[in-house]
């Protein structure tokens, strides 16, 4: 998945007190998961998103822990992104067989 929307309001009413690294956590998280449509370990994120200080690292450990829900499999799972791209893999689905 190459596009998303990106819902602003949705964003600030449940990131708004992010501090800047937070945010910037955030964003690559959400740019990663929907660039490779699955969804990080731990380590994956930390990966994915370059962090390499200790700041960027917390900053990532922050953002699952509070916005994202831990599974049995080791992922963490964000309830929107994945109703996004289940919705973005069901058009798809559709637009092949209509194609």
């Amino acid at each position: 998945m190459h596009y998303y929307k990106r819902h602003i309001g949705d964003y600030a009413k449940k990131c708004g007190r992010l501090t800047m690294v937070q945010h910037g956590a955030y964003t690559l998280l959400m740019d990663s998961i929907y660039d490779k449509e699955k969804f990080p370990t731990l380590e994956e994120a930390i990966e994915w998103s370059w962090a390499s200080s200790e700041t960027e690292i917390d900053a990532i450990k922050f953002v699952l822990g509070r916005f994202f829900k831990f599974t049995e499999t080791g992922e963490y799972v964000q309830q929107r992104i994945l109703e996004e791209l289940e919705n973005y893999h069901k058009n798809a689905e559709i637009n092949k067989r209509i194609a």
